[in-house]
């Protein structure tokens, strides 16, 4: 829990695993906003926080969801000028509010344009996971 500044969370063990076990079953589902609602659930877990463990689940599908990554996307809007990705609140970095759902939601669309993201830089010969653009992405966000 201390990486990457994930809160300690007010949970005992077996509720954590309960939690953590609800969300990873509708990840197997194909459900990942229904996965991150339910992390999002638990007081004081935000999309940061929610996002970390289901980018720790695999990988290669998930990424985390966080500040800078928002940051690095606040130019990627849609005809009408209006951003396609939230992004989170950061220490000393200003983002949007959202509703958890919002939140649940904008986490399946960031997997979705980091997909596309991914395939297109395979594409150019360049193999990257969800989780690599993610990272690159990070590093933008400063």
């Amino acid at each position: 829990m201390d990486w990457g500044g994930l809160r300690h969370i007010a949970l005992d063990e077996d509720e954590a695993l309960r939690v953590t076990g609800e969300a990873f079953s509708l990840l197997d589902a194909g459900d990942l906003v229904s996965a991150t609602l339910r992390l999002l659930s638990v007081r004081g877990v935000g999309i940061a926080s929610a996002s970390k463990v289901i980018g720790l689940y695999d990988q290669n599908l998930y990424a985390v969801y966080d500040s800078r990554v928002g940051t690095a996307l606040r130019s990627l809007v849609d005809e009408d000028g209006v951003r396609l990705i939230k992004c989170p609140v950061g220490r000393g970095r200003p983002g949007d509010v959202c509703l958890d759902r919002v939140w649940a939601e904008n986490y399946e669309r960031l997997i979705w344009v980091l997909g596309i993201m991914g395939w297109y830089l395979g594409e150019k010969g360049y193999p990257f996971s969800v989780s690599d653009v993610e990272m690159a992405l990070f590093m933008m966000g400063k």
